[in-house]
């Protein structure tokens, strides 16, 4: 009985040492915030009771691993551990010792209760300040190294094991509670990164030896790379018997292990660092661009606030700078924009004023974006270095190295300049100034948020390499104390000079409501498996046409009609008679649905005929309606979604003719307390049974999951959040269909210019990118919303196309000038054009340079009929048949595009290519002023990864001609100016123009002249509403 009471004694100790270790790492134990108020009068003691202490077993632990209770036995015993055969990783020739400190002020204690921490006050207030940070650290830290190591002994007497968990429980402690006095994130996987490397480098402390630390850095993003994908193969396995939660948490820590993994070396390095250096007090200026402002970072902080906690630890820090922007020290000297001879103004203007002793510089993004002067970047950066050196001596500078770009011409020189600047900088450094290359070398194009600025994780790694940089500054001695004074704000915000920052915008905020149809665009785009193969196909309905792209998995096959006349109103393609595919449904106002069932012809297209009305309503309205399969019997059923969000549903059964017979199940879903606009119903987990989700603003998912519960109704399960919504995502463009036949729901944002980005669903929370899987279809680009001066007063007017009709808004001129013009209030769309009836593509564009935008009709091998727009009674057009003015080139119809590019005042005729080119026929004047067309040749040759989707048209330097724009995804555009094209002067690089506004995308964003001065603006779509920025000549 002795030896079993024995036993359970030391698994209760181990257990109590898990537990504490455990609540401290999870963030359980409480941390006690750092108070502003003088060094205590007397020791500081931490008690530590430990159940069922054994303290004569806890002494002879100690007494084994140590010669001394002082706290400094640990380091001394730590340096004269021998140290094991090297294993794989390890260097040839061994590995330097580590840098150790000299002193840890205190003592431990072994009491009746557990373990003492005790630190005289002589010695605490000798300690530099922040000493209650670093006191409630190295206690905690202590305790932690102190309870492993007696919880160890009391299940093994083998002290070099022990001593290397003792380490280990140490630092890792040691390293949370930092974490937290010091505001980091506790929560990300960068965070836990540190922690494992923490804890290795404190398992390398405990056992004398580094090369355990050598081990985990050759073989870290392998091994936990490896971890992740057997928890995630062990998971598929079991197949359904894993339930949803543990699929999730699989899933999850299949990407956490692989992140872990591929950050750990990084932070091992910088843990390193951290061990046995202080600076006796930082004042540190980031200083750069937009990067070093934040953008990309969903916080607005960027790197700095990632910087600001793995430097704090190092001693009392401050971050400086004119600008404040967000996170824990926002104080920072970041200017969107600047290039490197601007951030040398603004160093001249505050480095004198603060006086920093570490700067961390990263500069040269906009002189490559910029195209100024390439060649010479580098040796700009240095002389910029050598004048912060003069500016404040006994500086440190960190100069960084640039991140990647995506952009064709950006990407190389980024390259080419980093290259050039790593040989410079290491020539400072072996002159024997103060400076410090920080090298990025993990961060890759997928840390990217748009084609320049780095996302969350870019951030992270910047902040990976500041830090490795500053602490090998440290560890070579040549960071200074801020013995003298530290300045003070200058006189001034240190801003770039206005005259030397290009161009600029002005925003106007929403300028426009488009009257509610025109956000039909989008809802007339549908997702539905109209073809019968498990596969959801895109059906667009426009002027009473229905047009079907059919889904292949990969993609949608050309388009194809499918119907015509259909009727106007809220249209859905829903599965209504139970057969394989979706049939076309009118929901009326009052609820009624009126059905034309899919009869597919031989060749599998889709031919609807008619089923009259297959359900009177329920006494609620149309919007409340949701057609969905809530029991899994293949057959949509009525469901009523009300304003609180709560279900009732009506089972779709068959009836005469397979006609539907509804059948009344009451209340399926009690709500979830959002609004019942919100909720959708889509299959995520390949049941059949449609679940219950929750749309955000921005296109995020929560799930409910839908099982057969009493008598088959749904019984619902949460699955939490399933997606965190995608750029530019809205609730209006989300579209959640099957795209690859797998049985659960796809992700896919519709565009109103006819375009479809997709992502594929792989699990919870795995998602795969398909890209944009329709580009924008060129007809839509000139016949969707769009803005023309249709009454030739110079401000261009908001306008709809659908079905070749014409409708908008015209505006009048503002007063006083210059403003925005005035515009009708919302719903006053009158019609401008009727249409002809006819097939083709509507374009409006000035063929005659009257000022006036003519209607154009272009056919499918790009002939082009006109007439022209001339005044009509109060300003509305009124239209004179010119007939046809172009045979066309033989190019599709869909590729050709109308711009004036020779400044005239008449659009020429473009044909495009795929990959972006551009072929010019020059308008000039012929019979009657009719055009005559002269071919001008590839008047430009494209540039990387343009083509017709991403291509746009606008004057946006005010000298007449186009000038050729390339939009991204995310509504960001760059510029290249035109001065003759490639057939004559050539173009200009202009670089970025516009970087693009929050959930703006390629399809959201036009190019109109709002304020009449010549320059091309930037308008966002928004579902109905434009908002718009004046341009003052852009980025």
């Amino acid at each position: 009985m002795g030896k079993v009471f024995a036993l359970r004694r030391r698994w209760r100790c181990a257990a109590v040492v898990v537990a504490l270790v455990g609540a401290v790492i999870a963030g359980e134990a409480v941390v006690v915030p750092r108070p502003a108020v003088a060094a205590p009068a007397g020791d500081f003691v931490l008690d530590v009771p430990i159940a069922d202490f054994d303290r004569p077993a806890a002494e002879a632990a100690f007494a084994q691993a140590y010669d001394s209770m002082a706290l400094d036995a640990f380091l001394d015993d730590m340096r004269a551990a021998p140290e094991p055969p090297l294993g794989a990783g390890a260097p040839a020739g061994g590995l330097p010792p580590l840098d150790l400190p000299d002193h840890v002020p205190g003592t431990m204690e072994i009491t009746d209760t557990g373990l003492r921490l005790v630190i005289p006050a002589d010695e605490l207030q000798a300690m530099a300040e922040p000493y209650v940070n670093q006191m409630i650290t190295a206690a905690a830290g202590f305790a932690a190294g102190g309870i492993a190591l007696i919880g160890c002994f009391a299940l093994t007497e083998n002290a070099y094991v022990c001593k290397g968990l003792a380490g280990a429980a140490a630092l890792g402690t040691a390293r949370f509670v930092a974490a937290k006095l010091s505001g980091e994130d506790t929560t990300t996987l960068k965070f836990w990164g540190t922690m494992f490397a923490a804890i290795i480098v404190g398992t390398a402390l405990g056992l004398g030896t580094e090369w355990i630390t050598v081990f985990a850095k050759a073989n870290s993003a392998a091994m936990f790379t490896a971890i992740g994908e057997a928890i995630w193969s062990f998971v598929e396995w079991l197949g359904s018997w894993a339930s949803a939660p543990i699929r999730t948490i699989a899933a999850y820590l299949r990407v956490a292990f692989r992140t872990i993994g591929t950050d750990l070396p990084e932070a091992i390095d910088i843990e390193l660092g951290r061990i046995g250096h202080r600076a006796p007090g930082l004042s540190v200026m980031p200083l750069g661009d937009s990067i070093t402002a934040g953008w990309g970072s969903s916080s607005g902080a960027g790197y700095r606030s990632r910087l600001y906690a793995k430097l704090n630890s190092a001693g009392d820090l401050d971050f400086v700078g004119t600008v404040r922007g967000s996170g824990t020290d926002a104080d920072h000297q970041g200017h969107p924009g600047a290039r490197i001879d601007q951030i040398r103004y603004v160093a001249d203007c505050s480095v004198p004023s603060y006086r920093p002793n570490v700067i961390a510089l990263m500069a040269g993004t906009n002189d490559l974006n910029q195209n100024h002067d390439v060649a010479g970047a580098p040796q700009r950066l240095v002389s910029l270095v050598d004048r912060l050196l003069a500016l404040r001596p006994g500086t440190t500078v960190l100069v960084s190295t640039l991140p990647p770009s995506t952009k064709t011409d950006v990407g190389p020189r980024v390259t080419a300049y980093n290259n050039a600047i790593r040989p410079l900088i290491r020539a400072m450094e072996q002159d024997g100034k103060r400076v410090r290359l920080a090298e990025l070398p993990s961060i890759t194009t997928a840390d990217l948020a748009d084609q320049l600025h780095p996302d969350n994780d870019g951030h992270a790694k910047i902040a990976n390499g500041f830090a490795k940089a500053f602490y090998q500054a440290l560890d070579d001695g040549i960071i200074t104390s801020t013995a003298l004074p530290s300045g003070s704000a200058p006189g001034s915000d240190c801003a770039v000079p206005a005259e030397e920052v290009p161009g600029g915008w002005t925003n106007h905020g929403k300028i426009y409501e488009m009257p509610a149809s025109a956000a039909a665009e989008i809802a007339d785009v549908h997702l539905a498996d109209v073809t019968g193969d498990g596969r959801a196909d895109r059906v667009a309905v426009s002027g009473g046409a229905v047009a079907v792209r059919a889904g292949t998995g990969t993609g949608f096959s050309a388009s194809v009609q499918a119907m015509a006349g259909a009727p106007a109103g809220r249209l859905v393609f829903a599965n209504v008679v139970g057969d394989a595919a979706a049939d076309l449904v009118l929901v009326g106002d009052d609820g009624r649905l009126t059905a034309w069932r899919n009869a597919r012809d031989s060749s599998g297209t889709p031919r609807f005929t008619s089923a009259g009305v297959i359900a009177p309503g329920v006494g609620d309205t149309g919007a409340r309606l949701r057609l969905a399969d809530v029991n899994g019997d293949g057959r949509d059923d009525y469901v009523v979604v009300s304003d609180d969000s709560k279900a009732r549903a009506w089972l779709n059964t068959p009836g005469d003719d397979d006609v539907p017979s509804w059948y009344s199940w009451g209340e399926i879903a009690s709500g979830t307390g959002v609004a019942g606009s919100t909720v959708r119903f889509a299959d995520f987990d390949a049941d059949g049974r449609d679940d219950y989700v929750t749309v955000a603003d921005d296109g995020a998912l929560r799930v409910w999951r839908n099982t057969a519960g009493d008598g088959g109704r749904p019984s619902w399960s949460s699955l939490g959040a399933m997606a965190v919504g995608a750029a530019g995502a809205s609730r209006e463009a989300l579209r959640l269909a099957d795209l690859d036949a797998d049985g659960d729901g796809d992700y896919a944002l519709a565009g109103a210019d006819g375009s479809l980005r997709a992502w594929r669903y792989d699990g919870p929370n795995q998602w795969v990118s398909l890209g944009t899987a329709i580009p924008a279809e060129p007809a839509a680009a000139g016949s969707s919303t769009a803005f023309a001066d249709m009454n030739g007063d110079g401000w261009d007017d908001p306008v709809r196309v659908t079905g070749g009709k014409v409708e908008g808004a015209l505006s009048s001129a503002p007063n006083p000038a210059p403003n925005l013009p005035a515009l009708p209030a919302r719903g006053t769309f009158q019609v401008l054009a009727p249409g002809t009836g006819n097939p083709g593509r509507t374009v409006l564009a000035d063929v005659n340079g009257d000022d006036r935008d003519d209607y154009l009709l272009v056919g499918a091998a790009g002939e082009v009929d006109a007439w022209l727009n001339t005044p009509g009674n109060g300003g509305v057009p009124s239209w004179s048949s010119w007939g046809r003015i172009a045979p066309g080139t033989g190019a599709s119809g869909t590729r050709i595009r109308f711009s004036d590019i020779d400044g005239d005042g008449r659009d020429d005729y473009l044909v495009m290519a795929d990959n972006g080119a551009v072929e010019a026929w020059r308008n000039t004047p012929g019979n009657g002023g009719k055009p005559s067309w002269s071919h001008v040749g590839v008047w430009a040759v494209g540039v990387g990864g343009a083509s017709p989707a991403n291509v746009r048209f606008a004057d946006v330097d005010g000298d007449g001609r186009a000038d050729y724009l390339k939009v991204a995804d995310n509504g960001a555009v760059d510029v290249w100016l035109n001065r003759g094209g490639d057939t004559g002067g050539g173009w200009q690089n202009r670089g970025t123009w516009a970087v693009g506004v929050n959930g703006a995308t390629l399809s959201s964003v036009l190019f109109p002249d709002l304020d009449a001065d010549g320059l091309a603006d930037y308008v966002h779509m928004h579902g109905a509403d434009l908002y718009g920025w004046t341009s003052k000549g852009g980025n």
